[in-house]
């Protein structure tokens, strides 16, 4: 019996492999980066498993590579908050983990920072953007309706190891003026971060930076530092 049940597990795990990779093919050659979407889809099955633990009514970081890999118990540590970042991301992706991600959750404050990669991993430029921007804000309007959003600005990039975020650099202003616009247009708060990261020249500040792309714990220190005050009145913490 048990090694009939063993044989059992084994198949099961088997199959759990193949749907996995048969996923991974299928979106791969849809998207052609496999290893994004192969990335998104473990850990969107990470969140599901998470969120049958959170509390809900918390705050929610959503967004990317720069709030996955943020330590948000080190930079905001007043409140309690899940992150939601996958790394490489775009406005396509979001749209498709929203229960996952913002839902499930049932958060009363959301973080938004989402866009920058759409300029690298998929078509359409700022307009594509600032169509998936607006089904976002509105799907967060017609399901969290007592739910601040807070949106931010992207980030400014720079030479280094991301020559196509770079190159896409001088479009981030005008896709900055778009989402403000429409995170007016909903009532949510617009935080414009880029202000404090970009040099005279338009780029990231190096020093907030190693890769050119993703903040270090300077730049970390300086976006919690113009988001914190605005989750915690909020919060009215």
């Amino acid at each position: 019996m048990k090694i009939y049940l063993r044989k059992k597990r084994i198949r099961i795990i088997i199959a759990v492999i193949f749907v996995a990779v048969a996923l991974v093919l299928i979106f791969g050659n849809v998207y052609g980066h496999w290893w994004k979407e192969a990335y998104r889809i473990l850990k969107t099955w990470g969140f599901d498993s998470e969120n049958k633990n959170v509390l809900y009514g918390q705050v929610v970081f959503v967004g990317d590579s720069i709030t996955d890999y943020c330590d948000l118990e080190r930079y905001y540590p007043d409140f309690l908050a899940y992150n939601r970042g996958i790394a490489s991301d775009t406005t396509d992706g979001l749209l498709k983990r929203m229960n996952q991600s913002i839902f499930d959750l049932k958060p009363s404050v959301i973080v938004l920072l989402i866009g920058i990669n759409d300029f690298v991993f998929c078509d359409g430029g700022v307009e594509h953007i600032e169509t998936n921007y607006n089904e976002i804000l509105m799907q967060i309007k017609k399901k969290l309706p007592d739910a601040t959003v807070v949106v931010q600005s992207c980030y400014p990039v720079t030479s280094g190891q991301y020559p196509n975020h770079y190159k896409a650099n001088a479009l981030v202003p005008v896709l900055n003026e778009k989402i403000q616009a429409l995170a007016d247009s909903y009532g949510y708060i617009y935080v414009d971060v880029y202000s404090s990261l970009v040099t005279e020249r338009g780029t990231l500040n190096p020093q907030y930076t190693d890769d050119g792309l993703h903040p270090n714990d300077n730049g970390y220190k300086v976006i919690s530092s113009v988001l914190n005050p605005v989750i915690k009145g909020i919060l009215g913490i």
